[in-house]
């Protein structure tokens, strides 16, 4: 493939669906999603475990990258995540460790509402977590965001 195709796989689609997926239409599968705790920056369960040790079993078989995708939805959530250092230091570290322990092969961010009074909190983030991802132990890794198409900060 000449570009990145990436397909988000909502935790509730059952694995029966999974054998109708064109896997050569995709070079990403982002399974959806694991929630970020705003005030400690730990990470919740993985819904349908099952389903995701599926989907990273057959998408890797099949020569597809997988990620997981960790969401933060409302603005007042986002705002105190990312204004909290311990808490972005702590997400940072626990992806890392859910990527070696998953044997996935980056991260997607999904907070809704970034709102510009955070914007410099938000850049310290994605750096912190890129300059982690990229110097992985387990070899480089990847970093997709998920927003929102404006022309200035919301």
């Amino acid at each position: 493939m000449l570009k990145n195709y990436y397909g988000y796989l909502p935790y509730w689609i059952d694995t029966i669906y999974y054998q109708y997926f064109q896997m050569d239409l995709v070079s990403h599968i982002s399974y959806f999603s694991v929630e970020i705790d705003p005030a400690t920056g730990s990470l919740g369960l993985v819904p349908n475990q099952d389903r995701f040790l599926k989907i990273i079993s057959d998408a890797h078989a099949a020569g597809v990258i997988v990620h997981m995708t960790f969401i933060i939805f409302g603005s007042s959530s986002v705002s105190n995540f990312l204004n909290n250092k311990t808490a972005r230091d702590s997400a940072i570290y626990a992806m890392s460790n859910f990527i070696s322990n998953y044997g996935i092969d980056g991260v997607n961010i999904d907070f809704e509402f970034v709102t510009g009074s955070v914007r410099d909190s938000f850049n310290l983030f994605v750096n912190g977590l890129c300059t982690t991802l990229w110097n992985h132990p387990d070899g480089r890794k990847e970093l997709y965001l998920a927003t929102i198409a404006v022309p200035s900060w919301y």
